[in-house]
This record gives C-alpha cells, structure tokens and sequence, in this order.
C-alpha cells in the first residue's frame, strides 16, 4: 500500500496539504452521519442551509443506509456518507485552521511591507534624480545669466 498527496481546490486555496488514505481493502460497511439543518432564504432564488446539529460517524450495513436515506426526506434530516478513500485534512482543528491563516496573514503583512519599501526606494530615487536635474538647470541657468541670487539684480 502506497500514500498519495494530492491537493484538492478548497484546501489548496488556503495552502493546506491533504493526504489521501492509503490504497487497501474496501471497506464494506460504509461510515455515515446524519446532519439536521435550517434553510434560510435570503432572496427568491437565493438561500442557504445552517447546519444545527451532526452526530458522530458510524458505520452501518448497507441496508440500514438504505432505509436512512429513503427515511431522510420524511424525517428532516440528511445522510451523508463519508467516501472509501476520504480525504483527511492535516489541519483537522480550529486551532490548526488559526494558525494557519494567521501564518498566511503575516506573509501577506510581509508582502505589503516589502512592497512599500519598494514604492519608498522608487520614489526616493526619482526625488534624487529631479534633484539632480534641477541643480544641472540651475547650473547652466548660472552659466547663461551668471551668478546673481534670487532677490538681487
């Protein structure tokens, strides 16, 4: 049996790692849980669904999963079933997810930190080289009409 990581679109886009089980034995008993959830509707065809409670996995036989999912839809509740080669997040804790954004939310700070020094840079060698232009204007100015200040004639 070998590991495979993978990256799926959701956890790559907040730069976590995902390991995919390893390859082995399907199991025959799938794990299941069931959630019960509110929908709010937000506008005609926008709504949305609050979770408000989820019980713990468990597996059951194949024909108790049967008779939970045609049971669902007069119950109130849903059945979710979790896949044979279910993808486990490394950062599986609220704290491990924090931490992780925070980390993300320094290197941004660090981006934007760079960035200004950059603009800094920029802008100071611009002011340098306006600098040197004027003091080269003023020097052939000089030169044309010579060297009598500003304020005398």
């Amino acid at each position: 049996m070998k590991s495979v990581y993978t990256a799926d679109l959701k956890s790559a886009a907040y730069g976590v790692s995902v390991r995919v089980r390893p390859e082995g034995p399907k199991n025959t008993m799938p794990k299941v849980a069931i959630i019960f959830a509110e929908y709010c509707a937000n506008e005609y065809d926008d709504y949305h669904r609050v979770v408000t409670s989820i019980t713990d996995w468990a597996e059951v036989s194949k024909e108790d999963l049967k008779l939970l999912q045609e049971a669902q839809h007069h119950e109130g509740f849903q059945v979710l079933v979790q896949p044979d080669n279910q993808v486990e997040f490394i950062n599986n804790t609220i704290a491990k997810w924090v931490e992780v954004v925070k980390e993300k939310e320094k290197k941004r700070e660090e981006q934007r930190a760079k960035a200004a020094a950059t603009r800094a840079k920029k802008a100071a060698q611009e002011d340098k080289k306006q600098e040197e232009k004027e003091k080269k204007l003023l020097k052939e100015l000089q030169a044309k009409y010579g060297k009598t200040t500003m304020g005398n004639t």
